[in-house]
């Protein structure tokens, strides 16, 4: 059983996998808040006052789409970077793939 774990998420360090999911949280989350923060507020589909509830009502596919695919990404990063630092890897894992999950939700039919 402990193998396999260790072959789902990369390490045997356990810790420092869910500390790095942790970190991939936090990017997915400063994402969309910096996302939110360009809303137009005399829009039909927005809230007029700034409402959490509603920010992540209005995007639960895309940050659903945004952990899925950071977490696969972080899982292969000690494949792909050379960086030693997994904690950083992971805020920008995190960070850059909530753009990129909007940009797939846009795209494809299926994550509408």
């Amino acid at each position: 059983m402990a193998q396999t774990i260790t072959l789902l998420i990369g390490t045997e360090n356990y810790y420092e996998f869910f500390i790095g999911l942790f970190f991939l949280i936090v990017g997915i989350l400063l994402s969309l808040q910096l996302h939110a923060n360009t809303r137009d507020i005399h829009s039909t589909r927005t809230a007029m006052h700034f409402s959490y509830r509603f920010l992540f009502n209005d995007n639960v596919k895309r940050l659903l789409l945004s952990i899925v695919l950071s977490i696969i990404v972080y899982r292969f990063s000690n494949h792909f970077f050379s960086i030693n630092d997994r904690m950083f890897v992971a805020f920008i894992i995190g960070f850059s793939f909530d753009k990129l999950a909007q940009k797939a939700k846009e795209l494809f039919t299926i994550f509408k």
